[in-house]
């Protein structure tokens, strides 16, 4: 399951930077999304067990933030791209994701 593969690489990634953040969201929606933004939703949690249970979906991917605000400024960094926003979960938490 993609989900626990996410998991392992957030473990090991704690708290990443605006920059690595970015980076790799951009390199998902590349190799995934064909670097159509407007094919993904973002959003940002704070309890990712808790979103993993109430979703369906299986292709998604999380990064945790340095802080909460910048988990919310990578978010609305991502809609202006062209990502739909994601409003089925809490506006708050410092895990920004996509799927």
């Amino acid at each position: 399951m993609l989900f626990s593969w996410v998991s392992k690489v957030v473990e090991e990634k704690r708290m990443l930077t605006r920059a690595q953040i970015i980076d790799e969201v951009d390199a998902v929606v590349a190799k995934y999304g064909s670097g159509r933004y407007r094919m993904w939703f973002v959003g940002v949690a704070s309890d990712l067990d808790g979103m993993r249970q109430n979703r369906s979906f299986e292709d998604w991917y999380f990064w945790e933030a340095e802080t909460e605000a910048l988990a919310i400024e990578i978010k609305n960094f991502f809609v202006e791209k062209g990502m739909a926003p994601d409003y089925a979960q809490n506006l708050s938490g410092r895990y920004v994701y996509i799927f």
